[in-house]
């Protein structure tokens, strides 16, 4: 990915029963994102798998063969990077793990959830990840931040200490709390001054899905937002030197004093 690139966060209206359906408005929003000029999108969390946790288990797809995932074969109809999650097989357990497909349909990164939500039935299904880094993305440094983990902000401090300036936010966040959503994506943006690109459902599903899928700069601001109401895509471009001015313009990494930020739980600085 070069130092500038276009952006985008596919927001889908969802089955939680069709996974052939969800497949096709995946396709189409890769098409749009094409006709954009799009070089990378984003598809929300557990695309293809939808999300009724609370009733039955997800069909797993094995580790073994992520490369013959759907995302990959999308990623190369569209000769653009795509990413989302998918319900994983592992040695450890079913994981929901965000995967990064090049135009190829090479895998180019990966990041299992890192916070479970009980209350959604997550932990009944779910292993939770246990390691996880930035990962490259041509010149870009990458985090994966999946739904629940927005409301942790450890771990975007982590993947931001780690050289992120840009987190991928795949979400299913509910409409009764979308201003909750809109406010964590700007702070996890103005605090760690990295953008964010978060990508979720829209419309009806076991509960109403609020949508706000969009694009947030380092410095807070919304470069997009698609709304609460429809399917479409949110996009715009993404300069390396934008990231480099907000943080020369306030610097806030400079200022840290990590020796006051002292945890009883870890016994490390965040």
């Amino acid at each position: 990915m070069n130092p500038e690139f276009r952006a985008g966060a596919a927001q889908l209206v969802l089955s939680d029963d069709d996974r052939a359906a969800n497949v096709a408005a995946a396709r189409r929003a890769v098409q749009q994102a094409r006709a954009l000029g799009l070089d990378l999108l984003l598809l929300p969390e557990l695309w293809q798998e939808g999300y009724s946790l609370d009733s039955r288990a997800p069909e797993a797809w094995p580790e073994d063969a992520v490369e013959r995932h759907a995302m990959a074969d999308l990623a190369r109809e569209g000769h653009l990077v795509v990413a989302g999650t998918v319900a994983l097989a592992t040695a450890r357990g079913m994981t929901n793990r965000l995967l990064v497909f090049d135009q190829s349909g090479a895998l180019l990164g990966q990041q299992d959830k890192v916070h479970l939500f009980g209350p959604g039935g997550e932990r009944r299904w779910f292993t939770e990840a246990d390691a996880g880094a930035p990962f490259r993305l041509g010149s870009w440094e990458v985090g994966g931040v999946i739904c629940y983990d927005l409301r942790f902000p450890e771990w975007s401090r982590k993947l931001a200490r780690g050289g992120a300036s840009l987190l991928l936010t795949p979400a299913q966040w509910p409409a009764v709390r979308g201003a909750q959503f809109r406010t964590l994506l700007t702070a996890r943006a103005l605090e760690n001054q990295v953008y964010v690109l978060a990508a979720n459902r829209v419309g009806a599903g076991h509960v109403p899905y609020g949508g706000h899928s969009g694009l947030i700069d380092p410095r807070g601001n919304w470069l997009a937002d698609a709304g609460t109401e429809e399917a479409g895509i949110a996009w715009g471009t993404l300069s390396r030197d934008k990231v480099g001015a907000a943080r020369r313009h306030l610097p806030l990494w400079q200022d840290r004093r990590p020796g006051m930020y002292h945890t009883d739980e870890t016994g490390g600085t965040l």
